[in-house]
């Protein structure tokens, strides 16, 4: 009896309001609105430790709860226990519960696992995109900023110039790009193929001098054509079949009379660095015939 008074005096989950929910020391009514909308799409909670696949509600914040809260699926599992019946644990309860959550309804990953807006870092970051256009990305902190907003004499950070610097080593000039306080990123369009480049984030003051917040690495854009370079030494499938064959010894057993040695066909393999008229067609057989005769 006193057991259900007990019971009677907490906040019975399956069936509490949104008011009566907000009672409980750290649900408000959009982590109360939330339990609801979880217990209508399931029907019930059947465990209190199921009130944790609620999004919002962790460890901490149901340790500080699970003794003010009730719900009517525990009485039977007492039911069950006195009957000697193998019931699941608790944990048990809730992981199976947690894969039939991600598997019939999904997670809301947009909301349960946001990618960061910031990792407070101070980093530029430039990488080619291809031979003319290249993309920069980058973090300051506020700290940073500050500091460099300081260096300039200027009063407030939204009349601060940001400004891109643009190096190009190869012809050693350098442009400048204003850009706003509100990007973090940029593309870089019609830059020279094959010329290698890094980038300054900064400010530029009231007389024109650049104060660097940030330098990129550097890059080198690649060519926006065939490369010109040739191999010294190459040859058709034909050809390699045909020195495999001549390893193998089979030149020796058509060419007996000649008198061929596994030893000079090796020299001949080891000395043929020619670079032929690739018009005209080779076979190993003739350069080799050609040089021992």
């Amino acid at each position: 009896m006193a057991a259900e008074e007990a019971n009677s005096s907490k906040v019975n989950i399956n069936t509490a309001t949104i008011e009566e929910l907000t009672s409980l020391k750290g649900i408000g009514p959009t982590l109360a609105g939330r339990i609801v909308d979880y217990r209508e799409m399931k029907g019930r909670f059947e465990s209190l430790e199921e009130l944790k696949l609620v999004s919002g509600i962790g460890k901490k914040l149901f340790a500080g709860i699970k003794d003010e809260i009730t719900n009517e699926i525990q009485e039977v599992n007492l039911k069950q226990l006195d009957e000697d019946k193998e019931v699941p644990s608790s944990d048990e309860v809730v992981e199976d519960k947690k894969k039939e959550f991600e598997l019939n309804e999904g997670i809301d990953i947009v909301n349960e696992y946001q990618v960061p807006q910031k990792y407070g870092v101070n980093e530029l970051v430039l990488q080619v995109k291809n031979p003319k256009t290249a993309h920069l990305y980058w973090e300051y902190t506020e700290d940073k900023i500050n500091e460099v907003i300081a260096q300039t004499g200027i009063d407030d950070i939204n009349e601060a110039k940001l400004s891109l610097r643009v190096h190009n080593v190869t012809a050693d000039s350098e442009y400048d790009i204003e850009i706003g306080l509100e990007n973090d990123s940029w593309w870089l369009n019609e830059l020279e193929t094959t010329n290698s480049y890094f980038v300054n984030l900064g400010v530029v003051d009231g007389e024109g001098n650049f104060h660097s917040i940030l330098q990129s690495n550097k890059i080198t854009m690649p060519t926006n054509k065939v490369s010109d370079r040739l191999d010294e030494e190459w040859m058709t499938l034909k050809e390699t079949m045909e020195q495999v064959y001549l390893l193998s010894g089979g030149l020796l057993f058509e060419e007996r009379e000649s008198g061929y040695s596994s030893v000079d066909i090796l020299k001949k393999l080891e000395s043929n660095n020619e670079i032929y008229d690739l018009d005209q067609i080779y076979s190993s057989i003739e350069l080799l015939k050609g040089t021992l005769k």
